[in-house]
């Protein structure tokens, strides 16, 4: 008798049979998976895709267009520094009794707000390099900052043409998130920018909540030229602008108690023991009576 097929289950590793649409042993969902011979299929008329739609001038033309950009983060942070630092030279200059502090406020706007366009520069960098990253991590990790950080038009420009098409947009179950009524179709930049802004970065009526890219794990190779990437999210949701502000208020309360409370500085030694390969605390206290006979020997 011929003996079943098998592949390896994604989420726990153990031979299964193909075409099975949920893994007999971890219970994973297999029926939105690709096997590796449709997806080499897939990546073909991907690839065939890219080649037409790279062989137009406009393709060049929006690449060097998106490229060559600062962000409005960055121009504006620039000139206010810039102006800080006129107002430093013009308050130097001055002989008046409120010179002295016009010059320490400009040097103070002007390094705060240096220090801000610095950061969206590094960032506007980034995301200029997405067309020249080779190493899938890296791109990876680029493309998520730039559509969660105002530059979508660069990483718009660095999704496959097939995935902006109205046809293949569907919705993406976010598991606990608070979802929206209505996913924005990806087949402009406009839909690309509400997609992330709108239902990405902003929760539904009454929520709201912020993503932060936490790690981005290394690439692993699915068929020859697709790579599967895992990346770490901390999505964080609140109840609503107006709970978040009596929060704000409380904290600030809480952190004014806090700060006036006494404070003590405490060393303590515990003792772990090995045995049979294992490591075990040997008391549960937070200072145990063997701590204090043999950690602080006389």
């Amino acid at each position: 008798m011929q003996s079943e097929e098998k592949q390896e289950c994604p989420e726990c590793a153990e031979r299964i049979p193909v075409g099975v649409v949920a893994c007999p042993l971890c219970g994973a969902d297999l029926a939105w998976r690709l096997r590796p011979g449709e997806a080499a299929a897939s990546l073909d008329a991907i690839r065939q895709g890219l080649d037409d739609y790279m062989g137009f001038g406009a393709y060049r033309k929006e690449v060097a267009t998106g490229s060559s950009v600062f962000t409005a983060k960055t121009i504006v942070g620039a000139l206010i520094a810039f102006g800080c630092f006129l107002v430093v030279v013009a308050g130097g200059a001055s002989s008046g009794s409120d010179s002295e502090g016009i010059v320490v406020l400009g040097v103070i706007g002007g390094i705060i707000c240096s220090i801000c366009t610095l950061v969206c520069l590094a960032h506007d960098l980034g995301s200029m390099r997405l067309a020249k990253v080779r190493d899938p991590k890296t791109f990876v990790k680029r493309f998520i900052m730039a559509a969660l950080r105002g530059r979508e038009r660069r990483a718009y420009l660095a999704t496959a043409p097939s995935s902006r098409a109205p046809s293949t947009m569907h919705e993406v179950d976010l598991g606990a998130l608070p979802q929206h009524a209505e996913v924005p179709r990806i087949d402009s930049l406009g839909g690309f920018r509400k997609y992330w802004q709108k239902y990405v970065k902003a929760g539904p009526c009454l929520q709201t909540r912020t993503v932060a890219l936490r790690k981005v794990h290394p690439a692993r190779e699915v068929v020859p030229g697709l790579y599967a990437v895992d990346v770490d999210l901390r999505v964080t949701s609140y109840p609503s602008l107006v709970v978040l502000s009596f929060l704000v208020i409380g904290l600030f309360v809480v952190l004014v108690i806090l700060v006036l409370q006494k404070k003590h500085d405490l060393t303590v030694t515990k003792l772990v023991i090995e045995h049979r390969g294992r490591l075990f605390m040997l008391e549960p206290e937070l200072i145990g009576t063997l701590d204090l006979a043999l950690g602080n020997p006389l």
